[in-house]
């Protein structure tokens, strides 16, 4: 696995109640990289946090990690349809 992939899931992880349900589907583009997640329905509102502070910080945590493997990286977090 992927360092940058590694350092988002652990994180995602111990944020989800549901940690088995975590999944990252990674895409690159060049020296581009996605890292598209899905959670559980029950997680999202944990993984997006108040006001989008918790995946804002899982975000920069991730670029960080990123920067340092000289590639940039973004997250996006795919929502199940309510």
């Amino acid at each position: 696995m992927d360092p940058v992939q590694n350092v988002a899931a652990v994180l995602l992880k111990a944020i989800a109640a549901n940690p088995e349900a975590v999944g990252i589907e990674v895409s690159e583009e060049g020296s581009r990289t996605t890292l598209t997640v899905t959670v559980d329905e029950a997680d999202v509102p944990r993984v997006i946090g108040r006001k989008g502070r918790t995946i804002n910080a899982v975000r920069t945590i991730v670029k960080a990690a990123g920067l340092k493997a000289q590639r940039q990286v973004s997250l996006d977090l795919l929502a199940p349809e309510i």
